[in-house]
């Protein structure tokens, strides 16, 4: 587990002569866990595999699928917009020992109006009675906007993905945002002009 804090990450990538051959920087930040109602940044990738067998703090996996993302933000044409994100401590109805939650997604392009995504309703949970518990009720919430081609479903430009999250049974609302770039296919190479004959 890594304390609360501000942090400099760095990586290098060697090459087979040993050499760096490539290095990467950046800052990151590690919130506290929060003590009430509370959503973790909101994490969006290219693809999501099945990850059965994987250990809980292996990295990318959340409810037993592995999200591929790209460090960018931006995506490809062909490439799929999946999310996901921590909800921590959504309350517990008393008579019946169930969690209820919503979720609303929107996308919003950087110059045009707010596409509302469709949800599927989310059905009460039944959680687990913890004895004790000091530690925040966790709730990974994930699903996938598009499997595959998201270019065939949004032009090439900047985007910001919305996802509110309300509990019913508290009447709170939370959300996080994400920004992603949709880059548009590298241009057609120009056709070759024929060679000119001479006579």
């Amino acid at each position: 587990p890594v304390p609360p804090g501000e942090y400099e990450v760095a990586a290098i990538a060697y090459g087979a002569d040993g050499a760096p051959a490539v290095t990467a920087r950046r800052s990151a930040a590690v919130p506290a866990l929060p003590e009430g109602l509370g959503l973790s940044p909101l994490l969006l990738a290219y693809n999501d595999l099945p990850a059965e067998g994987a250990k809980l703090h292996d990295p990318f996996v959340f409810s037993s699928r592995k999200f591929i993302v790209r460090g960018d933000g931006k995506l490809r044409k062909t490439d799929g917009l999946s999310y996901v994100a921590r909800l921590y401590n959504p309350s517990v109805d008393p008579a019946t020992k169930k969690l209820n939650i919503q979720r609303a997604i929107s996308i919003k392009p950087k110059s045009g109006s707010t596409i509302d995504v469709p949800q599927p309703p989310d059905e009460p949970m039944l959680v687990p009675e913890q004895q004790g518990a000091t530690t925040a009720l966790v709730i990974d919430l994930a699903g996938a906007i598009v499997d595959v081609n998201v270019g065939d479903y949004f032009r090439p430009g900047e985007y910001t993905l919305t996802l509110k999250v309300t509990d019913v049974v508290a009447g709170k609302t939370v959300e996080a945002k994400a920004p992603f770039t949709l880059v548009a296919p590298p241009a057609a190479p120009a056709p070759a002009k024929p060679a000119a004959t001479k006579k």
